[in-house]
């Protein structure tokens, strides 16, 4: 069954650490969902004695009056404890039905590679691309990276390039000022944009931490770090010029790296490139933090197969793509 924000926060907030995802948590998927006025967001559970089952992310309502369900950016999927194929079966074919009852053609799911749960759905899927995971259980942190890692590190140090994390609102929005620079010198795609509320939104939640980079009294770079249970999410990051040259995004992953691991996180996934090349240069800078790599899988579900097919056809006849699983917007 469907159930609403907070009856969806208070069950999550109630499970084991190692069954909390921060980017599955009820509150990062209602503050995704409001990015958009298309978007709505919806947290399926089902509840049978001890056992749970619950997927949660937005529906999007389409132009052309076509209704499609979506994991946020970041990773989601299936959160189970059930181990039973036949009972996975059952209640993975139940959660189709009530998204086909919502009026759902089809889902697009990116599924947690720290958790491989795309084995636990019933959709088909497939690989998509490596991603980097830093074990935190490690007792030296700097010791386990790749040396280009440690020396960017230890430049920063030298630079006297300080890390801290934000405990203002002014804080987070000197962030978003810089974050904003930096998307439009990349040219980024609407998926990276964010407009201020959700940085302010993100500055009075548990879930978010900031660490900013310092030289000279000036924030230089910051990351955005998602953590929950025994998990921890690299989220967004920008860095200026100066903090390139001073490696800051590196002091700042470390010392975002060494904050969860004192608090007791035992992964803090770092995601992967742009590409499924790992020669990607987003992937490379990831990789020199930790030499745990994951499989990052999507998974497609078709709630209702005779629409779907029927309006894949027409596109396929009009010579439209076809090639993607929402491919109609």
């Amino acid at each position: 069954m469907f159930v609403d924000l907070s009856t969806a926060q208070a069950w999550f907030d109630m499970l084991d650490q190692d069954k909390q995802y921060p980017t599955a948590s009820p509150e990062y998927i209602q503050l995704e969902a409001m990015q958009s006025r298309d978007r709505t967001a919806v947290f399926y559970l089902c509840l049978e004695q001890a056992e749970f089952y619950y997927l949660a992310g937005y529906l999007t309502h389409s132009e052309q009056g076509l209704i499609d369900f979506e994991t946020p950016r970041g990773y989601g999927g299936v959160i189970t404890n059930v181990t039973d194929p036949k009972k996975l079966a059952h209640l993975s074919q139940a959660c189709v039905s009530a998204f086909a009852k919502r009026g759902a053609l089809c889902g697009f799911i990116r599924t947690i590679p720290a958790w491989q749960n795309h084995r636990q759905m019933s959709g088909d899927s497939w690989f998509d691309r490596r991603t980097v995971a830093i074990d935190l259980t490690v007792p030296d942190l700097l010791a386990s990276y790749q040396t280009r890692a440690r020396t960017a590190i230890r430049k920063s140090r030298k630079e006297h390039v300080c890390v801290k994390q934000a405990a203002s609102l002014q804080e987070w929005l000197a962030f978003f000022e810089l974050y904003q620079r930096r998307m439009s010198e990349l040219n980024a795609t609407q998926e990276y944009l964010y407009d201020r509320d959700y940085f302010t939104a993100l500055s009075g939640s548990a879930l978010a931490k900031l660490y900013l980079a310092y030289r000279d009294g000036q924030v230089l770079a910051g990351c955005i770090v998602l953590q929950t249970g025994f998990f921890a999410e690299y989220h967004l990051s920008a860095s200026t010029k100066d903090g390139m040259k001073y490696a800051c995004t590196q002091a700042c992953v470390h010392f975002a790296a060494q904050a969860c691991q004192t608090q007791g996180v035992k992964v803090m996934h770092l995601g992967g490139g742009l590409s499924n090349d790992e020669k990607d240069p987003l992937f490379f800078f990831k990789a020199g933090f930790s030499d745990l790599h994951l499989d990052f899988n999507i998974c497609r579900w078709i709630f209702n197969s005779a629409a779907y097919e029927a309006l894949r056809a027409q596109y396929q006849a009009a010579g439209k793509p076809v090639n993607r699983v929402i491919f109609y917007r």
